[in-house]
This record gives structure tokens, C-alpha cells and sequence, in this order.
């Protein structure tokens, strides 16, 4: 399981809590997640290609590190989902996030491109 519902309430950091770079970060993930219906999948590539490049140069996400200072381990989706009351495991959730989001992005990107003939909008 990912995460564990905890009764609490929301404690928000006015001074980076959902402010500019939280929204930016949010445009950038929905980017990813309808990639592959708006770009090529050799884009789609690409762009995955660069999200490794920046976790291998950075240690993680330059808009988690931005966003949440270079200190804090812990990613975007965990912290977010810690300030709604969920306890996380970080481990899977990387797992997850890190591994098995950007496959299976990739894969649907071949599937719905090649396989089905279906041409991305960009």
C-alpha cells in the first residue's frame, strides 16, 4: 500500500505551499500524463530521457528542489500527500513515480502512436 489515511488537519506553509511553483509543477505533471495524446512518442522519449538526466545531475526534480528547498528528501507527490493526511511510503511511491509512471507512459505512447495508428496532436 502507498500511503495511509491519518486523521489530521491540513497544515499549509503559506510561504511555499501552493504558491506559483506548486502550479507550474502541477501544468508540468499533467503535461506528462496526456503526453502521449499531444506528442510523438519520440518526444515523449526525449522527455523522459530528461527527467532521468535531471534526477541523476540534481538528486531529484528542480521543482521539487525549488519549490520545497534542496535539504528536504522528500518528493512533491509525498510531501503534498503527507499535508493532506496520508502517511507514505516513500520507497514504493519513487518506485512508482520514478519507474513504473514514466513506462508506462512511454508504452501507451507506442501503443496508441504505432500500434493504433493514432496520430498526437503536436
Amino acid at each position: 500500500m502507498f500511503f495511509k489515511i491519518l486523521p489530521r488537519r491540513i497544515q499549509v506553509d503559506k510561504n511555499k505551499d501552493f504558491g506559483l511553483l506548486f502550479w507550474v509543477h502541477i501544468f508540468v505533471l499533467c503535461l506528462m500524463y496526456f503526453s502521449p495524446f499531444l506528442f510523438s512518442w519520440k518526444i515523449v522519449f526525449a522527455g523522459i530521457l530528461a527527467y532521468y538526466l535531471q534526477l541523476l545531475i540534481f538528486g531529484g526534480c528542480v521543482l521539487t528542489i525549488k519549490e520545497l528547498g534542496a535539504e528536504r528528501k522528500e518528493g512533491f507527490n509525498a510531501y503534498y500527500l503527507r499535508k493532506m493526511g496520508f502517511r507514505v511510503n516513500e520507497r514504493k511511491l519513487k518506485i512508482t513515480l520514478n519507474v513504473i509512471v514514466p513506462s508506462a507512459i512511454l508504452i501507451f505512447a507506442l501503443i496508441w502512436q504505432v500500434a493504433l495508428k493514432r496520430s498526437p496532436l503536436f
